[in-house]
């Protein structure tokens, strides 16, 4: 079952951020949705929930920039997607 947490829960600098993400757990490691920009991430355990967040996140901005049509676009068509 997924279960909704909001960024500030996660990282103490996300008061300002609206995107809420999903977790589950799939058997011995936390799925982590970030709906907003269509990503899923995994983490080992609850404290490794930010880690994994922030990771995937930084490389969805460097292969926007390196492969893609720079993070601006890449944002813009995944959140286009999601709605």
């Amino acid at each position: 079952m997924w279960v909704r947490i909001r960024p500030s829960v996660l990282f103490s600098n996300a008061k300002y951020c609206a995107m809420d993400m999903l977790k589950c757990r799939k058997g011995s490691h936390i799925a982590v949705k970030v709906p907003m920009i269509g990503l899923e991430t995994f983490a080992k355990d609850e404290r490794d929930v930010p880690v994994a967040i922030s990771e995937a996140v930084v490389a969805f901005c460097i292969a926007a920039e390196k492969f893609g049509r720079g993070i601006e676009v890449e944002l813009a068509e995944a959140i286009e997607n999601e709605l």
